[in-house]
């Protein structure tokens, strides 16, 4: 009698370890579930910045009888000015902007400064457009080394893309198409031809800086000390806040690390 008691008691105990394990196994899956959510999560971070700025960005062409040449570009405020790179409408001919929708609207240039190369277009539209909001990237809330940004423009003039990068360095100083030594963003992002004068985004959809160029080198070899790849540069938004005041075009500033959505 005495064993059969001993033998339920085992049986018991035995029980309560299968329970208390079965519980952690499900404890452990929540916790799992509970990091792949927040994973997907943080994915969508690119969907909503690509949601809410896709509509304010432009595809930049300036065309002239011999040739055309294409940028990026997108709108500071609701009255249809816009940014760009200087060295996208520095060459003569007439300028055309195409929307995310496929409209498009003439434009010609109001201010233009080749030492930071940055370009404000008065673009010929009849109603109120969407337009996007800046930061100021020497706020560690809304730009520091590390961070994921975003950028939209028209590599190889193929449409208006969203690409991603990695911020390398958030001042760096580097010469410009003309010649300039500008203070630069640095990023580990696939930058092309036609990004330039794109907007740079934060993950809350605010605008960091302006897409101007990529570092590179021509040649391919091994030894070559000076080939570089994969790092694309841009205007930092300071300087670009700073150029609009002084041009006395309106934007609308986006606070420290506030969503635009």
């Amino acid at each position: 009698m005495r064993n059969k008691k001993i033998m339920i008691v085992c049986l018991a105990l035995v029980a309560c370890i299968i329970v208390l394990a079965l519980a952690g196994c499900v404890l452990f899956r929540e916790r799992e579930a509970e990091r792949v959510v927040v994973t997907a999560d943080d994915a969508s971070t690119g969907r909503l910045v690509a949601a809410n700025n896709m509509p304010a960005a432009l595809r930049v062409f300036v065309e002239s009888a011999t040739s055309r040449v294409s940028g990026s570009g997108f709108y500071v405020n609701k009255d249809g000015y816009a940014v760009t790179n200087a060295h996208v409408v520095d060459s003569s001919g007439s300028i055309y902007v195409e929307d995310y929708e496929g409209g498009t609207h003439s434009a010609r240039v109001l201010y233009s400064d080749a030492s930071i190369d940055i370009a404000v277009l008065k673009v010929d539209v009849a109603v109120e457009q969407s337009f996007m909001k800046i930061a100021d990237s020497e706020d560690p809330a809304n730009m520091y080394c590390g961070d994921v940004v975003y950028f939209i423009g028209n590599p190889s003039n193929l449409g208006l893309l969203m690409s991603s990068a990695l911020v390398s360095s958030s001042e760096v100083y580097l010469k410009n198409q003309s010649g300039h030594t500008q203070k630069s963003i640095l990023l580990d992002g696939d930058v092309n031809h036609g990004n330039s004068g794109g907007a740079l985004l934060n993950k809350n959809g605010a605008v960091v800086g302006v897409i101007y160029g990529r570092m590179e080198n021509n040649s391919a070899s091994s030894t070559q000390k000076d080939d570089i790849y994969g790092l694309g540069t841009a205007v930092p938004s300071k300087d670009l806040m700073e150029f609009l005041r002084a041009c006395n075009v309106d934007y609308t500033l986006a606070g420290a690390g506030e969503s635009v959505w």
